[in-house]
């Protein structure tokens, strides 16, 4: 038996006073008073009796209510083995108190009360929860109007948990007996001046109707009752309380009322839904269902389509939703919304879509604060999402609905021209919404001459207009109408019109333009328009960028370079240059510590991000020379090294993939970038396990392409060592450590193959422990072809810095076995060429060394045995990625045409360039860039050598000039299997 002491109760009672107290010692005191105090035994029932005492001083009540829950959710089901779990028996007894405490305890402490109940329900236990639907059983049957009020909220507060989880171990009869009761309360309860209760009532129904679009009980007509529908349909009639008319709308939204009403249209989507979706089974219930939704529809239609009629924003976007759903109902939408159609089309999507004085007034105030709103759709209600939702499926489900709305528009674009004013331009502004929405079925189904009329002579005269949201609106309109091809003239016109709005002075006008200069771009027939205004554009998109940070206009500075390369290679110093400036002016706003606002911080990091990112696509998709490639070092440290440094992470993955694509473009690590490694070793944990396989990559760079840089910093090479293997090893033999991660994994031994073949022997020492690594990845690689080759691969370039010693640490590993199960199927897992000549690099290590190998028999027969069917798999491939580079050029050449002579006057026309003669004299004079990049160039990769030619010389000399190389091969392979890998061997040689 749980119960309290004297001694505890009394202890609690002045501890839950000194939290609240204002001198920081006496409340931290306190604090540490209650944990230890929370330990002892007697704990939770004495918190229980401190609570259920009415009397009790509203703030201590709430204070204690708060750290019951807190400690409930601790216990209950912890997160942690240093927290204890309440037994079932603890369980059920606090299930109990906590609705003795809910009767009884003081007003302040209820709602907390409440949602601890809530909590305990969503943690689902059978025997909590058969014990809390007796419990509001019972309760829910007293008469008492306080207790009754409190018994209702509880029921709502846990509905959903109690009835959206129809688990067998709870009985469905106890749910429905517990239904029924809340639908019995609110058919008896009288009507305006018990709002609150039926706003209870109602939301329990909510979750209770939830529940029917799963369960198999919708085969019965018994979980829907008629009494349920008598109780929607008098709670869907009640009247406004004439005292909540004369409110606000900020005011009167938020009303007992409109809470009702909000939860009546939620129950109306349900129960569409379930009848949309066909859940429900029982062809009694879903007649009774069908007959309820088409009158609610009806009421609704009927209630709102008189003049003057208030609804809150978040019954009329519940009710978008509800519509949305009946309008897949065919007999419900032949029946009640198609006669209705113009009150659908106004009262739903309209003159939600209309323009509001907020939407105004933010736009002349903060215009990007608009353009971010309309970008990412927020809508406080999400009316106008829903709105657009429901008109879309109107379009799609029922294509009846196409000529109203083109009728609507043709009648808001008349009285526009007749009488130009902002009011009809607002009016005319949702229309052009309207038909943008429905564009892909307007396409599909109007006919071709009477859309492109529409649109040049209905929607194109809006861009001249003096409105700028019906600008802005008219711009966004052709967007969605690019699969509809319009003439070349009219494109043209179309250009030329949104690039002078794009270079005007309404940002949103601005911003919608941007989105539709990046489609125009992809039409070759409007470059030629384009071309001259280039540099204006990027100028003007800068001074936006760096103004606000747009995404649409970040997207089209991309756009830019993708698709004009050759013209921006021109002022690609220029562009650099602004990007420069932009980082060296703005660091100290990318830090949060520095800004004045975190929205400062936050649009300063969105744009470094989208600069980053543009820098990346002109590096990657530009043809620029190396010279001016490498003359952008310090620039790309400029961007690089601020995010690096103090590692912000929003824009610590585009600055590792601007550098990963700058130094593999320019094939080495210039010097000003080569100082960049010493933020790697300071990177926190967070950013280590976050971003662990862009700093692999970053670092696999660095030892490829800064040999001079890197190599012969001994503290980097053994930091990048350390670094692979941490996320290299998975844990240890035979599984993966809780933590493994499988592409850190992979990035992790792709770093450990790059450091050992370009270290030229400096990590040899440190290649059993790569081997080990290799082995444990394979052992918990399990059915992972990509893992079980990746670490294969490891172990074949080890033998680069030593094949001896790795063979040995094969050997001794306890994992040998896995080695030679997976290397047995190495030719199934391994699907790329490149693998394969992984395992041929490692022969010709063997072979060179082949005495030290030699005493390592067992494996070094397992590596020569396998060799002859994986080469015969190899050349396989190959074939059959020469049979597929040669099909891709052959559909370039035809499409290319006369793609040589234009690259010939390309050439010669560089060569005559006087800019890239500059360029080259700079460097003349620094020393010769050729040598600058010999410094750091790195050796081949693997893809580049002609492996097999080497592995085909190499076997030659040992079997025909070394006898005793020939005689330890024929000793581990036999003379039939050697003379079997030495021709297949040779025949890959010559091999792309």
């Amino acid at each position: 038996m749980i119960s309290a002491t004297d001694t505890t109760y009394a202890s609690l009672s002045h501890l839950f006073l000194d939290t609240l107290s204002p001198v920081n010692e006496t409340r931290k005191q306190a604090e540490e008073s209650l944990h230890t105090v929370s330990t002892y035994p007697d704990f939770i029932p004495s918190i229980i009796h401190l609570l259920s005492q009415p009397t009790l001083n509203a703030t201590t009540a709430q204070s204690a209510a708060i750290y019951f829950f807190n400690y409930i959710k601790k216990h209950w089901r912890p997160k942690s083995d240093a927290q204890a779990e309440f037994n079932m028996e603890t369980k059920l007894f606090i299930t109990d108190a906590l609705f003795s405490i809910l009767f009884a305890a003081n007003d302040a402490a209820v709602k907390t009360v409440a949602n601890t109940l809530k909590f305990v329900a969503l943690n689902f236990e059978p025997e909590t929860h058969v014990r809390m639907l007796d419990t509001l059983d019972t309760a829910l049957q007293n008469n008492t109007p306080e207790h009754l009020a409190r018994a209702l909220h509880a029921t709502s507060k846990v509905a959903k948990a109690l009835f959206s989880n129809f688990d067998k171990a709870v009985p469905l009869e106890k749910k429905l007996h517990l239904m029924r009761i809340v639908v019995d309360i609110g058919n008896a309860l009288p009507d305006a001046q018990w709002l609150d209760h039926l706003c209870s009532v109602a939301k329990s129904l909510v979750s209770y109707t939830a529940c029917i679009s799963t369960h198999e009980a919708t085969q019965t007509h018994d979980i829907l009752p008629r009494e349920i529908f008598t109780l929607l349909e008098k709670l869907t009639t009640l009247p406004e309380p004439a005292h909540q008319q004369t409110l606000g709308a900020d005011e009167r939204e938020n009303t007992a009322y409109w809470t009702l009403k909000d939860h009546l249209t939620r129950i109306n989507t349900r129960l569409a839904y379930a009848l949309r979706h066909k859940h429900i089974k029982n062809a009694k219930l879903k007649q009774t269902c069908k007959d309820y939704v088409a009158w609610t529809a009806k009421v609704f239609i009927a209630t709102h389509t008189r003049p003057n009629t208030y609804i809150a924003q978040k019954v009329l976007a519940a009710a978008c939703k509800f519509f949305d759903y009946t309008v897949c109902i065919k007999d419900i939408f032949d029946a009640v919304l198609l006669p209705n159609i113009q009150f659908v089309l106004h009262f739903l999507v309209l003159d939600v879509f209309c323009m509001k004085d907020a939407d105004v007034e933010m736009w002349n105030e903060e215009p990007d604060d608009f353009v971010r709103a309309e970008e990412d759709r927020i809508d406080v209600h999400l009316v106008r999402s829903r709105a657009t939702s429901l008109l879309f499926f109107l379009g799609k489900k029922r294509r009846v609905v196409l000529p109203y709305v083109l009728d609507a528009f043709e009648r808001a674009a008349a009285a526009f021209a007749a009488q130009p004013s902002l009011a009809r331009a607002v009016q005319k502004e949702a229309a052009s919404r309207a038909i943008g929405i429905l564009a892909p079925f307007f396409i599909k189904n109007l006919d071709k001459d009477k859309l492109r009329q529409v649109l040049m002579a209905r929607v194109f005269p809006d861009l001249h207009c003096p409105f700028p949201v019906l600008q802005r609106r008219a711009l966004w309109v052709f967007g969605q109408y690019c699969d509809f091809a319009l003439s070349t003239d009219d494109y043209a016109a179309l250009t030329l019109k949104t690039l002078q709005l794009f270079t005007g002075t309404e940002l949103p006008v601005q911003v919608e333009s941007c989105a539709l200069l990046e489609t125009l771009f992809e039409l070759p027939e409007v470059h030629s328009i384009i071309r001259p205004a280039l540099p204006h554009i990027v100028e003007t998109l800068f001074a936006i960028l760096f103004k606000y940070s747009i995404d649409s206009v970040s997207t089209l500075l991309e756009s830019i370079i993708i698709n004009f390369e050759d013209c921006i290679a021109d002022f690609a110093t220029v562009f650099v240059s602004k990007i420069t400036t932009y980082f060296k002016e703005n660091e100290h706003r990318f830090i949060a510590e520095n800004a004045p606002d975190f929205a400062g911080t936050r649009r300063a990091q969105e744009t470094g991000t989208s600069l980053l990112a543009s820098l990346q696509t002109l590096v990657e998709h530009v043809a620029l020379s190396p010279q001016l490639l490498y003359a952008f070092a310090p620039d790309m440290r400029a961007v690089i090294e601020p995010v690096w440094r103090h590692e912000i992470a929003e824009m610590l993955p585009d600055a590792f993939a601007l550098f990963t694509a700058y130094t593999f473009k320019l094939r080495c690590v210039p010097a000003p970038l080569a100082s960049l490694y010493a933020c790697i070793p300071a990177f926190s944990p967070d950013t280590w396990e976050w971003h662990a396989g862009d700093i692999y990559a970053c670092i696999d760079n660095f030892a490829s392409f800064g040999k001079e840089a890197f190599w012969h910093d001994a503290d980097a090479v053994q930091h990048a060592v350390t670094a692979a293997l941490k996320h290299a090893n998975p844990g240890g033999t035979g599984g993966a450590s809780a933590h493994f991660d499988e592409e850190d994994a992979v990035d992790a031994h792709e770093l450990l193959c790059t450091l050992i073949l370009h270290s030229e022997g400096r990590v040899a020492a440190c290649v059993p422990s790569f081997v080990d690594a290799a082995l444990c990845l394979l052992g918990a690689a399990g059915s992972s072809k990509l893992l079980r080759v990746t670490a294969l691969n490891t172990v074949f370039c080890c033998t680069h810095c030593g094949p001896g010693v790795a063979l040995g640490a094969v050997c001794a590993s306890g994992m040998y076995g896995v080695f030679r199960d997976s290397l047995a199927n190495y030719d199934t897992v391994c699907v790329r060429v490149s693998d394969k000549k992984v395992y041929a690099l490692m022969l010709i290590c063997v072979l060179q060394r082949l005495g030290e190998c030699a005493v390592y028999s067992e494996v070094l027969r397992l590596v020569l045995g396998n060799a002859v069917g994986i080469f015969k798999g190899y050349r396989k491939a190959v074939m059959e990625l020469n049979d597929a580079r040669l099909a891709e050029s052959d559909a370039s050449s035809a499409e290319s045409g006369g793609a040589e002579s234009v690259s010939d006057d390309a050439s010669e026309a560089e060569e005559g360039s006087g800019e890239d003669n500059d360029e080259l004299s700079e460097f003349e004079s620094e020393g010769d860039f050729a040598s600058l990049c010999e410094e750091t160039m790195h050796v081949k990769p693997i893809d580049e050598i002609d492996i097999m030619g080497r592995l085909n010389a190499v076997l030659g000399e040992v079997v025909v000039v070394g006898r005793e190389g020939y005689g330890l091969l024929v000793g581990l392979v036999g003379e039939e299997c050697l003379k079997e890998l030495c021709e297949v061997v040779a025949g890959n040689v010559g091999v792309i």
